[in-house]
């Protein structure tokens, strides 16, 4: 495993990622793939508590200036279209290896390093925490040769085939490395299908390339079920119940205090954590909700405020003129929905129930009360 630079973090600052509290418990952290919370260098993973990152510091379509006073290819063309390649780097640390970085070969040098790196930590005895975070299945899409035109979905499916494949190569390790059973692997992503590529548009080596919400309703960037709602799997032989599907939501901001409590770690002092342990849930002991109380707030993407409020099987969403981004352009008026009954969205309950409209609306102004709005949207 390549060394890194050490945090330059001040030691009285207390740990505030994932990866510093599972530092401060012994883990050794990697994180392999996509980054894109800040590609200078005080934001770069190795900073913010990654021993290893082996990846792209932001999406790969992006093709922008890297440091100030640095001047790498900026090619000024659409980095969507197939004569155009995204200039985005390929890096280790906080060094650059390849710019353009090379995409038909990344999902299998990202296996590489992860296998690489849980080996060296089990060969010292170390607790691991590997964030594999691939940019795939986002556009421009690129398979190897290995993959390319070999499944039945297009470049779509032969992305998503290779990413299977990789993290079949990855469990499979885990096997090898006798590992298995001490292992918790989350399977997720962070948003919807990006329906904007289910068209003719021409991109890189053809296809349809946006994948599907299945009966969700819309998909990336809007406050449908279809842009928020996302497949979770979890797997930890011995510790969580196989073939078991669970109906209650949770978010990603659970997994911080989900893994610090599974760590024995002290989540950040001061810091009002917006997730619950979900540790209940997933090993079938409890809820997590317990107290009943389930709701969420859900933020437009342009910043623009909130798109949508969820209290139990109720959801309220605001009406939109215009769209909730450049790729959610649609109008509406108030809807609401009972999502146990019309997951899909389809039956708009808001002419018949204005009460529960405008009980939803008192409840989620209360809510949103207690939460820091996004600065351009104050």
């Amino acid at each position: 495993m390549a060394s890194s630079s050490p945090s330059t973090r001040p030691a009285s600052t207390p740990p505030q990622t994932i990866a510093e509290v599972l530092r401060e418990r012994g883990y050794a952290t990697a994180l392999i793939g996509k980054w894109h919370l800040g590609h200078l260098p005080d934001y770069l993973p190795i900073r913010q508590g990654f021993d290893l990152f082996f990846g792209l510091p932001y999406s790969n379509d992006m093709d922008e200036p890297w440091y100030p006073g640095q001047a790498p290819p900026v090619h000024g063309c659409n980095s969507l279209l197939p004569d155009c390649r995204p200039g985005v780097p390929l890096m280790e640390g906080e060094r650059i290896l390849e710019m353009p970085a090379i995409q038909e070969t990344l999902t299998k040098r990202y296996t590489e390093r992860a296998i690489e790196f849980m080996r060296s930590a089990v060969a010292q005895g170390q607790p691991f925490f590997l964030y594999y975070a691939s940019h795939l299945p986002h556009v421009p899409l690129y398979a190897s040769d290995a993959f390319l035109g070999h499944s039945s979905g297009g470049l779509y499916g032969d992305v998503v085939a290779e990413l299977d494949a990789s993290v079949g190569e990855v469990l499979r390790e885990l096997g090898a490395l006798g590992v298995d059973d001490e292992t918790l692997v989350v399977f997720t992503s962070d948003n919807g299908p990006w329906l904007l590529w289910a068209t003719d548009r021409p991109v890189p080596q053809g296809g349809q390339d946006s994948g599907s919400a299945g009966p969700l309703r819309h998909g990336k960037s809007s406050t449908f079920e279809g842009g928020m709602r996302v497949p979770l799997i979890a797997r930890w032989p011995r510790h969580i119940p196989a073939s078991r599907t669970i109906a209650q939501p949770a978010t990603m901001a659970d997994w911080m205090p989900t893994l610090a409590a599974l760590a024995g770690a002290t989540l950040p002092p001061g810091v009002e954590m917006d997730g619950k342990d979900l540790w209940p849930l997933l090993s079938g002991s409890g809820s997590r909700d317990p107290d009943g109380e389930l709701r969420y707030l859900y933020y437009r993407q342009d910043n623009s405020g909130l798109g949508a409020y969820r209290e139990g099987r109720w959801k309220l969403k605001l009406a939109v003129r215009g769209g909730e981004s450049v790729y959610a352009r649609y109008d509406h008026d108030d809807l609401l929905f009972d999502l146990e009954a019309d997951p899909g969205e389809q039956n708009d309950l808001a002419p018949a129930m204005p009460e529960k409209v405008a009980e939803l609306k008192r409840h989620m102004t209360e809510l949103a009360a207690e939460v820091e709005p996004p600065a351009s949207a104050r």
